[in-house]
């Protein structure tokens, strides 16, 4: 017994154990810290991954409901408001800026803004305002006279057009 007690350095059997498992104990309880600290960056790495698809999910849904919107906005309007729009911003106006012009001015513009939109239709400008005239009647290859009628359906909704009635 004076052998095992030199050796183990005058520790029982008993301490010997209560040492070991203290030890055991310790890499134990280490082990645990860095097995819940790498658990925790798990698991807040994976909140920012859900966050991050939650923002991408949030951006792509208000991206769809403008994109909705326009589409919405677009298709409210008839081929003759589309056209109008194009040469309003041609000439650097909005329905605003025409609005707020001097009646005198403001004829003068719709006018302008009329034989804009009879070139886009026509794709040519007319010579004169009584040759224009002819284009609305349908020639005799135009059975149906659609291309015409169209044309007069196009012009007729303009403010001009409205004035001129008036």
């Amino acid at each position: 017994m004076q052998i095992l007690d030199e050796v183990s350095g005058g520790l029982s059997p008993n301490s010997v154990t209560t040492n070991t498992r203290r030890r055991d104990g310790g890499f134990a309880l280490a082990y645990e810290k860095a097995a819940a600290a790498e658990n925790e960056k798990a698991a807040e790495a994976e909140k920012a991954v859900s966050q991050a698809r939650q923002d991408k999910a949030e951006a792509i849904a208000a991206t769809r409901q403008a994109l909705l919107s326009e589409l919405h906005d677009y298709l409210k309007k008839s081929p003759a408001e589309h056209i109008r729009d194009a040469v309003l911003k041609e000439l650097g106006l909005s329905e605003e800026s025409l609005a707020a012009m001097p009646p005198e001015q403001r004829a003068a513009m719709e006018a302008k803004i009329n034989e804009r939109i009879r070139e886009k239709l026509l794709g040519r400008k007319p010579e004169a305002e009584e040759g224009a005239a002819g284009l609305f009647e349908p020639s005799g290859d135009e059975s149906n006279g659609a291309p015409a009628a169209a044309l007069r359906m196009a012009l007729a909704n303009t403010p001009q057009a409205m004035l001129k009635e008036a």
